[in-house]
């Protein structure tokens, strides 16, 4: 492993995590209202539509790299 410690690395996954959380909620809660009311519904699906797709590259993006560090 790169780093031997296991305190760094649960900090580091907790503040990407903690981050990651926070930008979304506030993307997915804040898109909405910026936009004209007839747009809110697509603004809506899309913001949902770009989550699940990021969540679905990084997936299939870790699946090859798993026994990259042993």
């Amino acid at each position: 492993a790169f780093v031997d410690n296991d305190i760094v690395l649960i900090l580091t996954i907790f503040l990407f995590a903690f981050s990651n959380g926070l930008a979304t909620s506030m993307l997915m809660t804040l898109a909405p209202e910026d936009v004209e009311d007839y747009e809110r519904e697509d603004t809506g699906f899309f913001c949902t539509f770009a989550l699940l797709f990021g969540i679905t590259c990084g997936l299939f993006l870790a699946l090859p790299f798993q026994n990259f560090g042993k």
